[in-house]
């Protein structure tokens, strides 16, 4: 027995479409939402995946249908569309029911996008039990993307995968528990998530045989997936008792390796493991992550990214950045080479810039002010034009930044005297453009001058008065984003106002 939950796409324009649901569980009101989207990336991303969907060899290959299918699915379901679908899966867990997700495109570019790839709750759409997905493309679609991937070989992968996933993670809790022994301890609760968290990476981690041998070993689940041609997984003929002894086997290696590595260094259980759990990772994103060696640093944002954590794994991005380890942060962002989000675009922008690869980091930070303009991706736009004698352009740059600080409903002074980030970067776009008034005096008549570089010195002791210590220029060496053109020309500022 199902319940249908009818959910139609429709293209209004200008990259506007209406969501609308047709049909829902009784009781539930329909619900419509009017979004805009970018399909042109979706498209790009999906185009990406074809060329190389087959056949598929390793999980880096499933990492990227998850992140575009979470893109899908948070794009499909906001809003009143999303309250309605939550109500509607709630109705169908208390009532028993497969719920299905019938959903209806009604224009060509969307009806090339893979909705079959719709990620959510942990796991494919397409290999959840309690969901069946029917796509209707009412329009042929624009682009052969659909074409060109193998499907019979996307949904085997993503459904095996499922299912190793879980079975394993299972497996990995009943031994660690048999394998302590001992519940008189309350630390060996959490030791015990700690060990299966660990598992679950390294369950994650790219497979070291050929994908024929994986898919010998675990059987693919068996789901219904109804959209306008059939797909099914090819049968798989498994023994269960080899099954079996794999999977106790491979695991209990995994959990001697884990029990060594946690060991390892004479450190503390706790300290070591705590980065691969959800409250550790939050209690060393609260610490900036400097209690961690550059190696975990990196090796935990390789997974997140994998994960499609792209919250984690960038503040990690960021904190290698900031060791000036540039290596390991282009191996970090390559995993996801394919994003375009805006902190990713600032994050290679930012590599790019420490790399003194300046016109490619101007390029990636003005495609990041493009997607979602912020204060800190206008300052550093400020700071690449400014280093390559382009005033007016840094001019605009560092206005925008101040634009955007005025619109909080607080003023420029009290978010400068606040002790968050948001501070420094409010008086770095007061710095930025202290420095361009300072160079623009260079050419004008005296008059002009004058007043130009009175301007500028007020700027430069504003900022100086509110932190003194972050914008003597010997501390501004020591950071990442001020070239040292700005920082020579802050230190002829500061000689001025000395004399002043």
């Amino acid at each position: 027995m199902t319940q249908e939950f009818h959910l139609c796409v429709a293209y209004i324009g200008h990259n506007t479409y209406k969501l609308q649901t047709k049909q829902v569980p009784d009781k539930m009101l329909l619900a419509e939402e009017v979004v805009e989207w970018n399909v042109e990336e979706w498209l790009i991303h999906a185009e990406q995946i074809s060329t190389n969907v087959v056949p598929l060899r390793d999980r880096y290959d499933l990492y990227t249908l998850i992140a575009l299918g979470k893109q899908l699915f948070s794009a499909l379901f906001t809003g009143k569309i999303k309250d309605s679908w939550n109500a509607a899966r709630n109705i169908a867990q208390q009532e028993q029911v497969v719920l299905l997700l019938s959903l209806e495109i009604d224009t060509a570019n969307l009806a090339s996008v893979p909705w079959e790839l719709l990620y959510a709750e942990e796991r494919f759409l397409i290999s959840n039990p309690q969901i069946a997905l029917r796509i209707n493309r009412l329009q042929a679609p624009s682009s052969n993307v659909l074409a060109q991937m193998n499907w019979d070989s996307v949904i085997h992968k993503i459904q095996s995968e499922d299912e190793r996933r879980l079975v394993i993670e299972s497996l990995a809790k009943e031994e660690w528990e048999e394998f302590i022994n001992d519940d008189s301890d309350p630390a060996y609760a959490e030791d015990s998530a700690v060990v299966a968290d660990i598992f679950s990476q390294l369950a994650a981690s790219p497979p070291s045989t050929p994908e024929k041998e994986d898919a010998s070993v675990f059987s693919a689940r068996e789901t219904q997936i109804t959209t306008q041609q059939q797909v099914e997984p090819p049968p798989q003929k498994t023994s269960e008792s080899s099954v079996f002894a794999t999977l106790v086997v491979g695991t209990l290696m995994m959990a001697l390796v884990a029990i060594a590595t946690l060991l390892w260094g004479h450190q503390p259980l706790r300290q070591i493991t705590a980065s691969f759990t959800p409250l550790g990772l939050s209690r060393l994103n609260h610490r900036h992550w400097h209690a961690v060696s550059t190696q975990e640093v990196t090796a935990i944002a390789m997974t997140r990214f994998k994960q499609g954590d792209f919250s984690t794994a960038q503040n990690l991005v960021e904190e290698l950045l900031n060791r000036n380890d540039l290596q390991n942060a282009r191996a970090a962002l390559d995993i996801v080479s394919y994003a375009k989000t805006d902190t990713i675009l600032y994050l290679r922008g930012r590599l790019a810039w420490q790399s003194s690869q300046m016109e490619q980091a101007r390029r990636y930070w003005e495609d990041a002010v493009k997607q979602k303009p912020q204060i800190k991706y206008y300052n550093a736009l400020g700071f690449a034009y400014y280093a390559q004698d382009d005033l007016h352009q840094a001019n605009d740059a560092w206005f925008e930044a101040l634009y955007l600080a005025n619109q909080s409903p607080t003023t420029p002074e009290t978010r400068i005297n606040s002790s968050s980030s948001n501070s420094s970067e409010l008086l770095t776009t007061y710095a930025g453009l202290a420095l361009v008034l300072h160079q623009s005096a260079q050419n004008q008549s005296s008059d002009k001058q004058a007043k130009l570089v009175y301007e500028a010195v007020k700027l430069h002791k504003k900022v100086l008065a509110e932190d003194s210590v972050n914008f003597r220029p010997q501390q501004l060496e020591r950071q990442w984003l001020w070239h040292q053109k700005a920082v020579a020309d802050w230190r002829s500022l500061l000689q001025i106002s000395d004399r002043g």
